[in-house]
């Protein structure tokens, strides 16, 4: 609900974005979500880039992508 404020309730079919700030809201939270997705990209590229140093990332990586897919997972049981 956070990222996708609009100003209007989703499951109100009568109300519709009526101020224009909602719409400058959303289009500039979306944009802030593809330039964080670009900016892990490319970070990510570089980090490929040096191939001395890829084991102790790798291994902080792995461990940061294990410890948010146990994260969701134990969302899902209180939720």
């Amino acid at each position: 609900m956070l990222h996708s404020f609009t100003g209007v309730r989703m499951d109100d079919p009568r109300n519709v974005r009526d101020w224009f700030l909602t719409s400058v809201w959303a289009m500039a939270m979306d944009a802030v979500a593809a330039a964080l997705i670009l900016m892990v990209l490319s970070s990510l590229y570089m980090w490929f880039e040096l191939r001395s140093k890829r084991l102790w990332p790798a291994i902080i990586l792995s461990a940061g992508l294990l410890s948010c897919a146990l994260f969701c997972v134990g969302l899902r049981w209180f939720y």
